[in-house]
């Protein structure tokens, strides 16, 4: 009922407005339709009136015209007085018809109408016609003589009469309507007067009403809260409402927050209350009494108990230290061990436990006037730092209340703090007593030290001396320290000397090594079919022998990248059974030529792709396989990979990566003898000598491979019984988001390089050529320009150019290189060294683009710079492609194919 009563503030708001508006609304119709009424007596009068007034006086018009006319005709005979006579008469019977329709709500006054048409024309008839006529004829009479006639003069004071009769009734009509608008004119004031008037009086009236029951509740509640706010804290004062919509919500709420502030003031009083009455306590005994006194009364409980945590000799125990109000009865029980009963599980659950109707199994209530059974049963945990120091048990007659029970729960913290206060104070007493007993004893002790203390004094100044002696080697460490400092900066610049030696080393031996491997690799071809077997023979070797030599290069510069902590890491995608696949293509033909068992097992489940720098592997698991091959004369050579499993993974693994790949590689090879097996991966070293000399190989490829593991966060383990074979094990770790994850690495790893060993460029996109076209048909005619300082390397390009139909041009530097091409203008590309004498490739290739008819010359740099940043300067120096030395035909044929074709 109360729901369907209600009525909000809003509604009553919004339902004043719309009185307000409808009452507006209905004034405003009324108003308009007066306003309107007023306007079409405005109208008529306008309209009407005044149109009949111009009428009337447009008919005398004419008349006088007809009148003028006729005279004007009898004085001048002309017969122009007779068509204006005419024209006139035609003007004043239009006007009388339009006249006569205008009255037509008025029949008196058409019938006055009627009457002055009838006069008028008898006039003419009997008086203008006839004269109009006898002026042109002039039969006996002079013009004088008929102006002078006055024929119908009591026809035309007739008709001047009804005239006058008819214009004097419209002109009191007139005036009557005038007074008519008037009086509805001040009657629409006294309406507009009227409605103001109702209007003010209905708003003010409403705004009282509504306003009158917000504010006054609005004022009880500030009255009320002013009442907490007061220094009194009065909080009995409660809101009544008879409105039934928001402000009697607001009243409510107001009256909650009231009983809650009063119950929390109660709370907070109680709470100092119980605080106050620890003050002064020393034993425990007093304090829980003192404690079971004061809940009890507040709590309205009949009796309690206090039990304190104590240390047993089986453990963790609570002994009853307080009473209040409770006689002992037969079986009681003092001691709860945890989990005890009641007590001991809410110490250990640290819970509140609370019983209702526990008439039948509690111990009742005496007193002089008999025993009586509890209702309600409680037992709270006093907690401090985490801990239950001790339990309370209240009972009570009646039930406790939600507020009794807050109370509780509040004075249980300051009970606990209490509780701890008074122990620590007892402790310290007991140990003031301990403490004044070892006074006395180390009194007597300390004769003992004093004596003591002279022989420290002794000792003491033979200290003094050896701190001398200490503070004089640490001036020595210092000179030392500063001495090492010197010597790592000289190691410093011995290891930037170091990087600039290999890098002109890189440089000097490619350079020579370019002419050896085009002229071998072209000797080999044998397209002219001029060589021997013997002869090719020869050729392979030399190639042979210089890719070996290259390789050893590039491993050197591995080597010293490593050492430097300058190598570059990529990490990336890659997947397994591409990478199974392609080993597999690469060693299947050497298995076969050894006619050893070559096996690649791929162990489910391997992640399908893996994370990691794949070039570094591929050069970490070919060495393994490399060493396996030359050192497997017979037997096989099997490679496996596998995903590690869970179990297997150290902490430290786990770390790093949740995924680590396991890669093995077993040979049935010589072996490796025990003291050699951590030898192996020292660089330059093999396990000996005779090994060396019967396999060749230079010993840096395990070196490298080890590095490279530990560079990649994983590391590698050999297994070998000399003359059994040997089991190379690498285990690496997915990275997915790179190196940075691996923290013990993040300093080894940078993107400068102290030299490049050789690897295939990317050389862009390749046309695609139909099938069967030969490169001689697209360099056919073609026009290259080689300039190189030494002539090996022009002779080697020359020779093998010309055998691919190009004509050759060479110059032994960058001056004649520019000579060449001012004076030659049919040159198709250039191929250009960068170490020159006189100028460089990188000047010789800027002179070359500043002018214009060689903005779009092709140059490919051809160079033994091994920096890994030499081809980002060559290409913005001019260059358009990069081919480092030696030089590999094939390469440098599609780079030429490529630049050649655009």
């Amino acid at each position: 009922m109360y729901a369907k009563m209600k009525i909000g503030l809003r509604t009553k708001i919004c339902l004043s407005l719309v009185i307000i508006m409808l009452f507006v609304i209905l004034s405003f119709i009324l108003l308009n339709q007066q306003i309107t009424s007023i306007e079409q007596s405005q109208t008529y009068i306008v309209k009407h009136d005044f149109k009949v007034h111009n009428l009337t006086h447009e008919i005398e018009s004419q008349l006088i015209e007809m009148e003028n006319n006729v005279r004007g005709s009898i004085i001048s005979g002309d017969q122009i007085y007779i068509s204006s006579y005419q024209q006139a008469e035609r003007k004043w019977k239009s006007a009388y018809m339009e006249l006569y329709s205008l009255l037509a709500d008025n029949p008196r006054q058409q019938k006055t109408l009627n009457e002055v048409q009838t006069a008028i024309t008898h006039w003419t008839k009997t008086v203008e016609i006839p004269r109009l006529q006898q002026s042109q004829n002039q039969q006996g009479q002079s013009g004088h003589e008929l102006l002078d006639m006055k024929p119908g003069y009591i026809d035309l004071q007739t008709l001047r009469e009804k005239m006058n009769t008819f214009r004097n009734t419209e002109e009191e009509l007139t005036k009557a309507r005038t007074n008519n608008l008037q009086e509805k004119n001040q009657t629409l004031k006294l309406g507009l007067s009227g409605l103001l008037f109702f209007s003010c009086f209905l708003s003010i009236t409403l705004a009282i009403l509504l306003s009158n029951s917000i504010v006054r509740t609005v004022q009880h509640v500030i009255c009320a809260i002013r009442g907490i706010t007061s220094d009194k804290g009065r909080f009995n004062q409660r809101i009544h409402v008879s409105t039934n919509d928001e402000i009697r919500e607001l009243g409510e709420a107001t009256n909650a927050l009231l009983d809650n502030v009063e119950q929390r003031e109660w709370l907070q009083t109680n709470v100092a209350d119980m605080m106050i009455r620890y003050q002064g306590v020393s034993s425990l005994q007093e304090l829980t009494e003192r404690f079971l006194a004061g809940i009890t009364e507040k709590m309205g409980a009949s009796f309690g108990l206090v039990y304190v945590q104590e240390q047993g000799t089986e453990g963790i125990q609570y002994v009853q230290r307080g009473r209040f109000a409770d006689r002992p009865f037969k079986g009681e029980q003092k001691i709860f061990q945890e989990k005890e009963g009641l007590v001991g599980q809410a110490a250990k659950e640290k819970r509140v436990f609370l019983l209702q109707d526990c008439s039948d199994s509690c111990s009742p209530i005496t007193s002089g006037l008999g025993e009586w059974r509890p209702h309600s049963l409680i037992v709270v945990p006093i907690v401090f730092d985490e801990e239950v120091i001790a339990v309370v048990e209240l009972a009570s007659l009646q039930v406790f209340t939600d507020l009794q029970k807050q109370l509780l729960k509040e004075t249980t913290h300051s009970f606990g703090s209490a509780i701890h206060s008074v122990q620590r104070r007892m402790d310290v007493q007991h140990m003031l007593v301990q403490s004044q007993k070892m006074t006395e004893e180390l009194q007597t002790q300390s004769e003992e030290l004093q004596i003591q203390s002279e022989e420290l004094q002794a000792v003491n100044n033979q200290l003094e001396e050896r701190t001398k002696e200490a503070e004089e080697k640490a001036r020595d460490l210092q000179q030392t320290k500063k001495e090492l400092e010197l010597q790592t900066k000289q190691l410093q610049a011995s290891s930037q000397y170091k990087s600039e030696f290999l890098a002109n080393m890189s440089h000097e031996l490619r350079t020579p090594l370019n002419s050896i491997l085009i002229l071998s690799e072209m000797l080999l071809e044998n397209k002219n079919e001029t060589l021997s077997e013997e002869e090719q023979e020869f050729a392979h070797i030399i190639y042979s022998a210089g890719t070996d030599l290259l390789g050893l290069i590039n491993d050197v510069l591995d080597l010293s990248k490593i050492e430097a902590k300058k190598l570059e890491m990529i990490c990336g995608e890659m997947s397994i059974q591409e990478l199974c696949t392609q080993l597999e293509r690469h060693f299947t033909p050497i298995a076969q030529q050894k006619q050893i068992d070559f096996q690649i097992l791929l162990q489910k489940p391997v992640p399908d792709l893996f994370y990691t720098d794949e070039k570094r592997l591929q050069q970490i698991i070919k060495n393994m396989l490399s060493n396996a091959f030359k050192f497997t004369e017979q037997g096989s050579v099997i490679m496996q990979v596998e995903q590690m499993q869970k179990e297997q993974m150290t902490v430290e693994m786990e770390k790093k990566s949740d995924t680590w790949l396991v890669i093995t590689c077993q040979d049935t090879g010589i072996g490796i003898s025990e003291e050699q097996q951590q030898l192996i991966f020292d660089a330059f070293h093999q396990a000996d000598g005779a090994i060396a000399r019967k396999y060749g190989g230079t010993g840096l490829g395990l070196s490298i491979s080890k590095e490279l593991v530990t560079l990649l966060g994983g590391s590698i383990t050999v297994h070998s019984i000399q003359g059994k074979g040997s089991i190379f094990t690498v285990y690496i770790p997915n990275i997915p988001k790179g190196v940075e994850m691996l923290e013990e690495h993040a300093g080894q790893i940078t993107y400068e390089e102290v030299a490049t060993s050789q690897n295939t460029e990317q050389i862009g996109d390749v046309p695609i050529v139909p099938r069967g076209y030969q490169e001689s048909m697209l360099f056919q005619g073609k026009k290259v320009l080689i300039v190189d300082d030494d002539h090996r390397n022009r002779f080697a390009l020359q020779s093998a150019l010309g055998k691919q139909g190009i004509t050759v041009i060479s110059a032994e530097d960058g001056v004649a290189c520019l000579d060449i091409l001012e004076k030659n203008t049919t040159i198709d590309l250039v191929l250009m060294d960068i170490m020159m004498p006189h100028i460089d490739g990188f000047e010789t290739m800027k002179h070359i683009r500043q002018s214009r008819k060689h903005i779009h010359l092709p140059i490919i740099a051809l160079t033994a710079k091994a920096m890994n940043h030499d081809k980002q300067k060559c290409l913005q120096a001019g260059a358009n492609d990069y081919v480092s030395k030696p030089v590999n035909l094939q390469q440098l044929f599609s780079v030429m194919r490529v630049w050649l074709t655009k």
